[in-house]
């Protein structure tokens, strides 16, 4: 069949030419002063590609492992050379580290570097003149960081150029407008870390004792300012309340890639560990010791949990689950069908109560088209018809949209022959191919009625434009799941319909259109029903 030669042409990920030209696209790729989450997401979504269309040859479980690894440590080598320079020396330390990490810790390693520039580090090729400068006894205009390596966060009033002082690499936030950092990272969308304040207080004290003095910046200066080791809750003085943590509570931590406890009675299944080490917010490495299933309630289960024993509180990753299991909002339901009401654009299209009790005596019709990709035979159209007893579907495939009345003429006889029954109403909306003079000529030479709904009003004909929704939504979702072509979609959509035909459906009692047509007719061999 037409589709068993598409599945092995395509779903089987042996096709040579789209793996080279991912692996080339991959090599070539490169952040070029642009987002850092956009240039790891496009590696991420290009590996994955490659993964399903080139899978790991190997069966024993060592080797499945060593080949892992290799093939990790090769994605991280093609990560950090596509780095832009600026990010050079975070690529230096990531190449030292040992063991060496995975791509996963790697882009964390970076990604921290990335931010702590945006917000910490202005542009060097405006600091550095300014430095040289003040170290050579010229004044400037600009005020200058102090000995102990403040630096202004904020738009200042200087007497250089507003365009030189606030750009970052073409960055801009979409949020607070800011030039020195993205969305992403913009602080007052997100909530500001624990050493802002500090920061900012240690920067108007520096302004207020420093003043007309200047001193060259240099890097470990900068990095001063980012907390180092732990931060415990008991440091941090007046600014939180004297509250403690139950270290037995889960929090909930945005930032971790997998869910971590460090307790290992929490596992109700335990099993292999997916990687060895994690890399902390503050750059310290864990080891990880075990893995396992952990059952918070019977709506909650967590798996692929990690084992880290150096944990002082369990982490629950919300990037994992990517599902809200938790708000902070009281449980006050509170629905005003006023507003509702207030709100809507349209009032609710009562449902029809009527229903033909024999098949073939009401079909309803609708034509989608054109597609915007044509098929190697020409197709750029479908029309179906939807028998309004059973909801069993035909679809025909159409070159041209005025060749709707020939197929019907085709389906008009199977329905004579296949099933010995006469087609007695034909429901459709009021476009050309349906309203012409050949068709309504055809209707009265044999005695069939035309209903056609009014204008503005497709509710009338509801029953074919939600069936034509349905066949176009599963299309594409067997289109993505399979890594087909978009120029095969008429099999794609014809596979579709014969799904439906089979499947159950709630207007039907959760029976299937082809069991409902079954207990009212004598059906041929299943195969002969056109799908």
């Amino acid at each position: 069949m037409v589709w068993d030669s598409v599945a092995t042409t395509y779903f089987d990920g042996s096709d040579t030419l789209q793996v080279y030209d991912l692996r080339r696209r991959v090599t070539r790729l490169r952040q070029s002063r642009g987002s850092l989450e956009k240039y790891y997401n496009d590696l991420q979504g290009s590996w994955r590609e490659i993964d399903f269309r080139h899978p790991n040859p190997m069966e024993c479980a060592a080797d499945i492992q060593r080949y892992n690894t290799l093939l990790q440590e090769e994605r991280v080598y093609i990560f950090l050379d596509g780095l832009d320079d600026r990010l050079d020396k975070i690529r230096a330390d990531v190449l030292q580290m040992h063991p060496f990490p995975t791509i996963e810790q790697a882009y964390a390693h970076v990604r921290r570097e990335a931010i702590r520039q945006r917000v910490m580090i202005t542009d060097n090729n405006i600091e550095t003149p300014r430095a040289v400068l003040a170290s050579r006894g010229v004044k400037t205009e600009q005020p200058t960081p102090s000995s102990t390596g403040s630096l202004p966060l904020s738009n200042e009033k200087s007497g250089t150029s507003s365009k030189s002082q606030t750009s970052f690499g073409g960055t801009k936030c979409s949020h607070c407008g800011n030039l020195k950092h993205t969305r992403e990272d913009c602080f007052k969308l997100h909530g500001y870390p624990d050493w802002w304040h500090e920061l900012q207080a240690r920067k108007r004290q520096d302004k207020a004792e420093t003043s007309g003095k200047a001193a060259t910046v240099t890097t470990e200066s900068q990095l001063s300012f980012i907390p180092q080791g732990d931060v415990h809750l008991s440091d941090s003085g007046n600014n939180l309340p004297n509250k403690t943590i139950d270290n037995n509570a889960w929090i909930l931590d945005s930032g971790a890639i997998d869910h971590m406890t460090y307790d290992a009675i929490d596992f109700s299944k335990t099993s292999p560990p997916r990687r060895t080490t994690i890399v902390n917010a503050n750059g310290a490495i864990s080891q990880v010791t075990g893995a396992g299933a952990v059952t918070l309630s019977p709506a909650i289960s967590l798996k692929n949990t990690l084992l880290v024993p150096s944990l002082s509180y369990k982490l629950l990753s919300d990037i994992l689950t990517k599902e809200i299991i938790g708000r902070d909002i009281q449980p006050h339901d509170f629905q005003c069908n006023t507003c509702i009401l207030a709100k809507s654009h349209r009032t609710i299209y009562p449902l029809s109560m009527n229903k033909s009790r024999v098949p073939f005596a009401l079909i309803c019709s609708d034509v989608w088209g054109p597609s915007l990709v044509t098929t190697v035979s020409g197709f750029r159209w479908f029309v179906i018809f939807v028998d309004d007893c059973t909801r069993m579907t035909w679809l025909y495939l159409l070159k041209h949209k005025d060749e709707v009345l020939t197929v019907f003429q085709s389906f008009h006889m199977m329905v004579k022959t296949q099933f010995t029954s006469q087609i007695q109403v034909l429901r459709s909306d009021n476009g050309g191919e349906y309203m012409n003079q050949r068709f309504q000529d055809y209707f009265r030479i044999h005695g069939l009625l035309h209903e056609t709904s009014c204008p503005q009003t497709p509710q009338q004909n509801g029953i074919a434009e939600r069936k034509n929704r349905y066949i176009l939504e599963t299309a594409h979702a067997l289109l993505l799941g399979a890594h087909v072509p978009n120029r095969h979609w008429v099999d794609v959509v014809a596979t579709a319909m014969h799904l439906l035909n089979r499947m159950p459906s709630r207007v039907l009692q959760f029976k299937t259109p082809l069991q409902v047509l079954s207990s009212h007719v004598s059906l041929p061999s299943v195969l002969m029903i056109p799908p």
